[in-house]
């Protein structure tokens, strides 16, 4: 057997194994899945009241209806736009001012406690700010959804640009390389994993602000689709929007790691 041929058998081993040791792994989680919703169904339901826990049967038909009908799918695409716009805004000025700060060994001293402060402080906490600046509609989820993103992504980026390797900058200066080729040469690919872990992030919190904004305000998105059932006293509701939020900030997640995932082939080597 020749030594491609060996590697080759020894791969193939390697992932059925991968495989065999993961299936157990995912048979269990289905069966321990199973077995809540079987006790959630027949036993916590019964006793407790569907109008105060649900029940699955009654969130699978609600869902239903709401694809159906529309309202899913209607409520959805608001609580996506915002949480897109928000997230756009917040990355993009938290990845400029990054650049700017991160190159800057005074600057960054000098913003640090303030990016400190502003990471620390909850963003619920200045939802109502942003309601009495810009009302009820798209504009206060965006704000929030922004504000979110934009310390989570900066504080990442910035880490980056500040962990470039300064030998490597002055030897491309050296050899005649302008700012820009510096830039997209040797910054940008230094600090990209770092920024894309950090988007990676914050995509969540940017769909989850939005949603807690709806919450607050609002007449249309997942979260008002939450409170309005909580306020009918419909838990069936309450728990098929809440599925529906958690399925759409998974794929979300899951996305946005296979972005970052296409950064290691972009990566700075060692």
């Amino acid at each position: 057997m020749s030594a491609l041929e060996s590697d080759l058998a020894l791969s193939a081993t390697r992932r059925s194994q991968t495989w065999s040791a993961r299936v157990p792994l995912l048979l269990k989680q289905a069966a321990l899945m199973a077995l809540i919703v079987l006790l959630w169904q027949y036993v916590l339901a019964p006793v407790a009241g569907t109008n105060w826990v649900g029940q699955p049967s009654l969130v699978v038909e609600k869902l239903a209806a709401w694809i159906a009908n529309g309202d899913l799918l209607w409520h959805l695409a608001a609580t996506l736009e915002s949480a897109a716009v928000g997230y756009s805004i917040g990355a993009s000025a938290a990845i400029l001012l990054a650049v700017v700060i991160g190159s800057s060994y005074r600057l960054d001293a000098v913003s640090r406690p303030f990016v400190t402060a502003g990471y620390s402080l909850p963003k619920e906490v200045i939802a109502p700010v942003f309601i009495i600046l810009f009302g009820i509609g798209l504009g206060a989820k965006i704000a929030l959804a922004s504000i979110s993103v934009f310390f989570i992504v900066y504080q990442n980026a910035v880490s980056g640009v500040r962990l470039v390797d300064r030998d490597l900058v002055n030897v491309m200066r050296v050899m005649g390389a302008g700012r820009l080729q510096v830039f997209f040469l040797v910054t940008l690919r230094s600090a990209a994993p770092w920024t894309l872990t950090g988007m990676r992030i914050a995509g969540r919190y940017a769909f989850t602000a939005v949603i807690f904004g709806e919450m607050l305000s609002g007449n249309r998105g997942l979260g008002y689709l939450i409170k309005y059932q909580a306020n009918l006293f419909e838990a069936s509701g309450v728990f098929a929007a809440l599925l529906s939020a958690c399925i759409v900030s998974t794929l979300l997640t899951t996305a946005l790691q296979a972005l970052e995932r296409l950064a290691d082939a972009w990566r700075m080597p060692e």
